[in-house]
């Protein structure tokens, strides 16, 4: 039996929402909140998009710090990561203004209460690559105590 992909509403409208992402101006800050309740597709949607437009994937974990996060971004990118952060930061940094890419992590719920989120937001500055959060349905309750991250995406 052949697995086929079924473009629903919620597909259609994060298809629609990532096409506007990249049309953004250099100038305009691209960083995307898309948060619902479980059950919804929205893993099976941001993986299925993120194979076909060669993005990078990351699924957050608990406990997941910068490092560990930084890593599995670096090898998502075919990079071997460092054992220091800022250096691992460094090499990703050089890799996305050589070759941007859309960067997704999904879970992010587990980035917020350690402050991890913020290395996605220095990512974001550095190199201008957009970047998808997506998480639970009070991802953006959670995300509320860092004002200057609600402004991208409100």
């Amino acid at each position: 039996m052949k697995k086929v992909f079924v473009k629903t509403k919620n597909v259609k409208r994060f298809i629609t929402l990532m096409d506007e992402l990249q049309k953004l101006p250099s100038n305009i800050p691209k960083l995307a909140l898309v948060y619902g309740e479980h059950g919804l597709g929205k893993s099976q949607t941001i993986q299925w998009w993120a194979d076909k437009n060669n993005s990078v994937y990351v699924r957050a974990a608990q406990g997941m710090t910068s490092r560990w996060l930084l890593s599995e971004i670096a090898e998502e990118l075919g990079e071997d990561p460092f054992w220091h952060s800022q250096e691992t930061f460094g090499l990703i940094e050089n890799h996305l203004r050589q070759n941007p890419k859309i960067i997704i992590v999904d879970e992010i719920d587990y980035l917020i209460e350690k402050h991890t989120v913020e290395t996605l937001r220095d990512l974001h500055d550095r190199t201008g690559c957009p970047i998808v959060l997506v998480g639970m349905g009070c991802a953006d309750k959670k995300l509320a105590r860092y004002p200057h991250l609600c402004d991208f995406y409100s």
